[in-house]
């Protein structure tokens, strides 16, 4: 059923309506009905609703105006749906929309040549590609086991939104237990629906170590974050950084006057 409902709503892509027939649904029982495009677009409204919504995020974060925007082309099955293509010329205020790529072959080629340009085993034209990070990320970090404060513990920002990948960065914190983190993303609403902001829980241990060696109130330790060029964030690095102090007694040196500079006030006096 759920294949026949597939292929009935690709035909009502070309079709105001069609008649549906699935041979021996149940017992040997032959399913017929009849279907309008009306009555398709009344049962998938919610989904529809959602189709425009990437395009609005997309013109309020950047700042544009539809009519700032060259040309507007969409790709993938879904774009064949003409109620989907209505109300996407309304919002970007379009009379029609671009059709100078094939929906089915644009995304694959493109995937294929950018990983060509990235293998050694291919020689191609160079493309430069900018990938973004559609999220931020946030890390709250516990203030370990022995710490008496009320407050809630701190929370700092890894990556803000629309970061380019990949990246690295560092984050510092001076502890003196073991500690854990939680790593989130920071905007939520972006996500698609029923899918979880918590991306990874680290456990830092090891610091009692570096306390051992270290005589400063507390040793800083570095972790490490990097995105890669698939969008995925992983903890590469944990650091501890110990200090200890040393005296030194250092014997001053006298100062001694240049010979030569003795030698030219003596020629001075002489002259004079």
């Amino acid at each position: 059923m759920l294949k026949e409902a597939e292929r009935y709503k690709v035909v009502l892509s070309a079709n105001k309506e069609t008649p549906m027939n699935v041979e021996a649904l149940t017992n040997d029982i032959d399913f017929r009905s009849h279907i309008t495009r009306e009555e398709f677009e009344t049962m998938c409204e919610d989904l529809f609703v959602r189709s425009t919504k990437p395009v609005e995020q997309l013109l309020e974060e950047t700042g544009k105006e539809p009519g700032e925007v060259h040309a507007v082309v969409i790709i993938g099955g879904g774009s064949r749906i003409p109620e989907i293509q209505e109300r996407i010329k309304k919002v970007m205020d379009r009379e029609e929309l671009n059709r100078n790529l094939n929906g089915d072959e644009a995304a694959a080629l493109g995937a294929g040549f950018y990983a060509a340009g990235l293998s050694p085993s291919f020689r191609v034209r160079k493309v430069s590609v900018e990938d973004i990070f559609p999220y931020g990320v946030s890390a709250t970090v516990s203030r370990g086991a022995t710490s008496t404060s009320d407050k809630p513990p701190p929370t700092a920002e890894i990556f803000g939104k629309n970061s380019k990948m990949p990246l690295k960065k560092v984050l510092t914190f001076n502890r003196k237990d073991d500690f854990y983190m939680d790593i989130k993303v920071s905007n939520p609403e972006r996500l698609p629906e029923c899918v979880s902001p918590m991306i990874g829980a680290y456990n830092i241990s090891g610091v009692a170590k570096a306390v051992a060696y270290n005589e400063t109130e507390k040793p800083k330790i570095s972790i490490t974050f990097e995105l890669d060029r698939s969008g995925l964030l992983v903890v590469t690095k944990a650091e501890g950084k110990a200090e200890s102090w040393t005296e030194e007694k250092v014997a001053k040196k006298k100062e001694v006057k240049n010979a030569t500079e003795d030698d030219n006030e003596g020629a001075a006096d002489d002259s004079t």
